[in-house]
């Protein structure tokens, strides 16, 4: 390799790890903003869960988006509602911090069943972000382990050239004079 590619490579490499070291930084920081959280958590809820009350009946419990959410004066958990239909199709709705009961029965916080039922989509992520993350890393380290040996070689090449000389030139005269 001549030394015009090597150096294309280097700056190639370098501005790779900056990108990296950039994105997930991004990333950390924006994970951290709890609004941000609750939505992907939000994304990551089924769309629907069966409720089932203690005589077997079930009926299915719904989730959205609260339109009339204040992000200044309301719970970051308040942006999210759930809602069901009684025996009369009226529509039910129950907060995100709140009790879910029908018919006086109480089925706890549909918050939380909601949560149960997102565990495998958070799996899946996680495992997909965990094999990202491995090939990055693995990407760099083959990265700075091609940087290295071309230092290394470029340092061995003028060592030789050192120690020999510069044998290239010898044998271009050594061919002229035949």
């Amino acid at each position: 390799m001549d030394t015009a590619m090597k150096k294309k490579l280097k700056k190639i490499i370098v501005a790779v790890v900056i990108i990296a070291v950039v994105l997930t930084g991004i990333f950390v920081i924006k994970a951290h903003k709890i609004e941000i959280t609750y939505r992907l958590l939000y994304q990551m809820m089924p769309d629907q869960y069966e409720a089932t009350l203690s005589d077997e009946t079930k009926f299915p419990v719904y989730k959205r988006i609260n339109d009339d959410y204040d992000s200044k004066k309301d719970k970051e958990i308040d942006f999210m509602e759930f809602y069901y239909y009684d025996e009369n199709g009226n529509e039910v709705v129950v907060g995100a911090a709140d009790e879910l009961i029908r018919n006086d029965e109480n089925l706890g916080s549909p918050y939380f069943a909601f949560m149960l039922g997102s565990t495998d989509k958070i799996e899946k992520v996680k495992t997909t972000v965990t094999i990202i993350g491995v090939v990055i890393g693995i990407v760099i380290i083959a990265a700075l382990i091609v940087f290295w040996f071309f230092r290394w070689s470029k340092k061995q090449d003028k060592e030789k050239e050192e120690k020999y000389g510069n044998n290239k030139n010898k044998k271009k005269k050594n061919k002229k004079k035949r």
